[in-house]
């Protein structure tokens, strides 16, 4: 992908893994067919992944579990 990058091609990539558009440049997130939010990858990304919780042995044993819901938010609790 850099070499095209560096030729001034244009690269479309589709994924649902955050990991693998490390090297692009934007990021357009679809969802249901609409788009949801476009812009330099890092600012979406950011918007997307919840900010770090600091780790704690006393609240990570007590801490209430969390999953993922099918739009890819967190819901607290596990609920969906």
């Amino acid at each position: 992908m850099d070499t095209l990058k560096s030729q001034g091609a244009t690269v479309v990539l589709v994924s649902h893994r955050p990991a693998l558009v490390q090297g692009v440049d934007k990021v357009l997130l679809l969802r249901d067919g609409a788009a949801e939010m476009f812009g330099p990858r890092a600012e979406v990304l950011r918007r997307l992944m919840p900010p770090p919780r600091p780790a704690s042995a006393t609240t990570a044993a007590t801490a209430p579990s969390t999953q993922l819901t099918p739009a890819g938010r967190l819901a607290p609790g596990g609920a969906a």
